[in-house]
């Protein structure tokens, strides 16, 4: 089986769920694009629950490099746990931009992605904890503040206050909200 058929399957399954969601798009409608027959697809994927859950992999590993990217640059530690939020927040734009169904099929979205979802939060918390560590480290955040594991919730719970907001409002002004936010919590655990 070829690693790169299954991968060009994967970026060109990509349009057709994004522009009919994930219950109406079918193994049809994804051969057609590929230009495939059916029974060629089958060969590669077991159905198309197999393809959606490559895509949603893909995107996290993309946004993944994205972040890592961006935030290995930075030298300030809170620049660099701005960068997290607003790389995060801006890939997440995108992608409910892109995919026409984005915000209805969301939650369904999630259940099929639950796996790729749950290790992909986990290492979001991971690189959350790296810099608030580094941040105390360094002597820019307060060490006797709270334990860094509530710190981390409370970004968590911030950052997917965002997403709502994206999800809901399609909010412009989300890097300005994200400074203010970010602000108010740094001046609760600087030195």
């Amino acid at each position: 089986m070829s690693k790169r058929k299954r991968e060009e399957i994967i970026r060109k399954a990509e349009p057709i769920f994004a522009k009919y969601g994930f219950k109406k798009s079918t193994m049809d409608n994804i051969a057609e694009n590929i230009n495939l027959k059916k029974s060629t697809l089958y060969y590669y994927f077991k159905n198309k629950e197999e393809i959606f859950f490559d895509v949603i992999e893909r995107e996290c590993n993309i946004l993944k490099e994205n972040i890592l990217e961006k935030i290995k640059k930075e030298k300030c530690i809170k620049k660099r746990l701005k960068l997290f939020f607003l790389v995060r927040l801006g890939h997440y734009k995108r992608l409910a931009e892109y995919y026409s169904t984005f915000n209805k099929g969301y939650f369904e979205t999630l259940e099929i992605g639950k796996n790729i979802f749950t290790e992909y939060f986990l290492w979001e918390e991971q690189i959350i904890e790296k810099i608030i560590t580094k941040g105390i480290k360094k002597g820019v955040f307060k060490k006797d503040y709270i334990s860094i594991s509530k710190i981390i919730s409370s970004l968590v719970i911030i950052l997917k206050g965002f997403e709502h907001q994206l999800i809901i409002k399609n909010d412009d002004s989300l890097e300005e909200k994200i400074s203010k936010v970010l602000d108010i919590i740094f001046k609760g655990i600087e030195r």
